[in-house]
């Protein structure tokens, strides 16, 4: 267990570093070659620990779950760092957990999974705190740009295509392996990523070596690295506390960003970060009882 907790941990700190890294990297990418960077690299990573294992290319049980996978997780990390480019980090960051209610939404209507109470409790408590944060009106001037609810409103896409390749994970998770998995998802990920990334390739500077700094730990670290850390993390300990652990990560993701960024820390985004984090959260729990309720059954 005490691994297990170690490698989530290390999950934490990598994930808190994502928003504020991709935001260093606006002055010299664009954001769909910063989402292809980052998965070009994370698919190497997870690549490599799946080969390093002595699996090979005929142990993967190919499958159309990949394909909407694959294609799930390209809009997710495409639309992400699109809509970091318009709204800030700290609110992204929230705004993004929306992702759970979408996979949850995904399981039900397709792999015909029992809501409960519970859960509708937790995924409406998301929803309002997403609302607070889009449709709030602050004080502060420069937060009534439209661009910030633009970049809210991609977030929310964004969270999307993380609910659709996680469904398809799900689907695949009960034959095959995490690697086995990933590692054709994040291929066609670079596919298309790197296919958006041609068509609207913008060279804002010329990059320096902190700029490819910043892309190694982003792509390595913080996604190839973060991935297969999950997948150990998974393997040692209970789903309600890898949960709880993840679901925890805008904390410190609002902190980093206030820190680095200078991004202001608004009453909106404490209040809407506070539904959307108990709703997760208690997602998260409504699931781990009906495991036991049906264990028990």
């Amino acid at each position: 267990m005490g691994i297990g907790i170690l490698c989530m941990l290390g999950v934490f700190a990598l994930w808190t570093v994502i928003p504020v890294l991709v935001k260093l990297l606006f002055p010299v990418f664009d954001p769909f070659t910063i989402a292809f960077l980052r998965l070009l690299q994370g698919a190497a990573v997870v690549s490599a620990a799946f080969f390093v294992r002595g699996h090979t290319l005929r142990d993967i049980q190919w499958s159309w779950w990949h394909v909407i996978g694959g294609l799930g997780m390209s809009l997710n990390f495409s639309l992400y760092a699109l809509a970091l480019s318009y709204t800030t980090a700290s609110a992204g960051s929230l705004v993004v957990q929306v992702q759970y209610v979408a996979l949850t939404v995904l399981a039900v209507a397709v792999l015909r999974e029992r809501l409960g109470a519970g859960k509708m409790v937790g995924m409406a408590l998301v929803l309002a705190g997403v609302a607070v944060i889009v449709g709030a009106r602050e004080d502060v001037g420069h937060l009534f740009a439209p661009r910030y609810v633009l970049g809210n409103v991609l977030m929310l896409l964004a969270g999307l295509g993380w609910g659709i390749y996680a469904l398809a994970n799900k689907a695949l998770a009960q034959r095959v392996g995490t690697a086995a998995i990933l590692a054709p998802m994040m291929a066609m990920g670079v596919v298309v990523t790197g296919a958006l990334a041609a068509t609207h390739f913008q060279l804002h500077s010329e990059p320096t070596v902190t700029a490819w700094i910043v892309v190694l730990v982003l792509g390595v670290l913080a996604t190839g690295c973060a991935f297969v850390l999950v997948s150990e993390g998974m393997k040692r300990l209970s789903a309600v506390l890898v949960g709880t652990l993840t679901a925890t990560a805008p904390i410190g993701q609002i902190a980093l960003a206030h820190w680095v960024l200078g991004e202001p820390v608004t009453w909106s985004l404490i209040g809407g970060g506070v539904l959307i984090l108990a709703g997760v959260l208690g997602m998260v729990y409504a699931e781990r009882f009906q495991h036991r309720r049906r264990d028990r059954g």
